[in-house]
This record gives structure tokens, sequence and C-alpha cells, in this order.
């Protein structure tokens, strides 16, 4: 099992990565560099979510980490009740040289907050001789998330598109 310290410099390592890519965003020249560019961004949002996760599972009390991780989940929603519609504005005033600044200092906020946190050292198990071990009753609701997640993220894709040609529409969506 990973130790708390590494899992948080692997945190530590997606969010940094994340506010590079959002910083870097102004530098796509085309489909190809904004590929590859969505690629490490895609897997820096990947290791700053799973060590969020882990952060939040490693710091709740045992009797207390259901409620932790509960709380922590619904931080995202909580966000995308904002952000887009804050992306809109910011946009439609400023441009999106601004739009990706503003991501990407909001990464290297989230860098600051994170950083004096004293990551436990894993108060619970994680891997078994087989591997990872994920409780019986974790498959389900995960798989449920990851569905959701699949169509909530095609909505997130292309009603941006749909409704670009008037400012601030999809942020309001994602607000209501």
């Amino acid at each position: 099992a990973m130790g708390g310290r590494a899992r948080k410099v692997l945190l530590v390592a997606g969010l940094a990565g994340f506010a590079a890519c959002a910083a870097a965003s102004s530098l796509v020249g085309g489909v190809p560099s904004l590929f590859g560019l969505r690629v490490l961004h895609g897997l820096a949002w990947g290791l700053a979510t799973t060590g969020f996760g882990a952060l939040v599972a490693d710091l709740a009390p045992a009797f207390r980490r259901g409620e932790a991780i509960g709380a922590w989940g619904l931080a995202p929603t909580v966000a995308m009740t904002v952000g887009p519609l804050g992306g809109a504005h910011l946009l439609a005033s400023s441009g999106f040289p601004t739009v990706f600044a503003a991501a990407a200092l909001l990464g290297l906020l989230a860098v600051a907050v994170v950083l004096p946190v004293e990551h436990a050292a894993g108060t619970h198990p994680v891997a078994t001789r087989g591997g990872v071990h994920l409780p019986r009753g974790a498959w389900l609701p995960g798989v449920v998330l990851f569905l959701s997640n699949l169509s909530y993220g095609s909505l997130v894709a292309f009603l941006p598109v749909e409704v670009a040609g008037t400012p601030g529409r999809a942020g309001l969506f994602f607000t209501v």
C-alpha cells in the first residue's frame, strides 16, 4: 500500500499538472496539440481526484469515513452550480485566455490549500495479496457512478457547443 506522503505527492502533482494544463490551453494551435494537452489534463485530473479521495478517507475517523466521503462527493456538484456560470461570464467579458488563467489560478490555489494538510499514512488497508481490495458493496455504486458520469460527460461536452451562440446559456443551465 502506498504511504500517505507518497499519496500527497501524487495529489499535489495532479493539482499542479491540472493548473499547468489549464494555463497551456491558450497555447493550443490545433486539434493534435489540443488532444495531447487534454490527455495530460485528464491524467492530472485523475491523479488529483484519486488523491483527494485517499486524503479524505485517510483523515476521517473510521466511524465517520462514509459521511466524510459523502460530503467530499458533494463538492463537485456544488462547484458545477457556480463554475460554468462564472466561466461563461468571464469568457464573455474577457475571452478565453482569461478563463484559462483563472482556471490555472484556481488549480494553484488548490495546491496552496492542500500543501499544509498532514496526510495520514493510510488508516485502512487498500491492498491485499491479490491486488487492490474493494469491498463487495462498493462495486454496484461504483458502476452506477461510472455510468451516470459517462452520460453527464456527454452533456458537459456537447451542451456548450450547442448553445455557443448565446453567451452564458450553458453556465445558466449548469447552475439551474
